[in-house]
């Protein structure tokens, strides 16, 4: 109880991977480091991703996601060094796992990087927290209604909360993810837990 081996841990610092157990069962656990980068999956931090599923597929762990995910790191250092070539092989590795996975949305899901945070038929929720969306609430808002802003004059920062609360209540709210599918449940965080054990034990075979 209470024990977290680390992995890799000055390496891809705003990924966290490591071994634990959950009921006894070993698993492999992976999360966003928000203090590094708002947890945003850099180059070295894919690089982490795959290589860490595929030691999980390799020894048959199954895989305990705590996301927290703001999607790729963007500007010119991180596409210089290959952020997104890295960022699609760890894509192509969650889709490939063979082994069980419970993802846990505890607080952001943004862009493209979404799609290496889950493995094939895993169980997925999320907690009343989380904002699931193809990217934040600002930047979303602040494209989409441009126009809008742009001719609100003195009222521009009213205007623009308006369009964040609709944004939020309305698109990446979880519940609506839930309704449309995506997402197995919205759990309250103290069940967490439980819930894992629960997916988990029945993912198995």
């Amino acid at each position: 109880v209470g024990s977290f081996f680390e992995i890799g841990r000055l390496y891809g610092t705003g990924t966290i991977t490591g071994l634990a157990r959950l009921a006894g069962q070993p698993v492999g656990v992976l999360g966003n480091d928000c203090r590094q980068l708002a947890g945003a999956m850099t180059a070295t931090g894919a690089q982490k991703t795959r290589r860490f599923i595929e030691f999980c597929d390799t020894f048959h762990l199954p895989i305990v996601n705590l996301i927290d995910e703001p999607g790729f790191m963007i500007g010119v250092d991180a596409e210089k060094i290959g952020t997104i070539r890295f960022g699609t092989a760890a894509v192509i590795a969650a889709a490939s796992s063979v082994v069980p996975w419970a993802s846990v949305i505890v607080r952001k899901l943004h862009g493209v990087a979404q799609a290496a945070n889950f493995g094939p038929d895993g169980f997925v929720v999320a907690w009343p927290s989380a904002e699931i969306a193809v990217m934040g609430p600002e930047g979303a808002v602040n494209i989409i209604h441009r126009a809008e802003i742009a001719a609100a004059g003195d009222d521009i920062e009213q205007v623009r909360f308006k369009l964040l609360q609709e944004y939020r209540e309305g698109i990446s709210n979880p519940y609506v993810s839930a309704e449309r599918g995506f997402l197995d449940d919205v759990i309250d965080p103290a069940e967490t837990r439980a819930m894992l054990v629960k997916s988990l034990e029945l993912l198995k075979g």
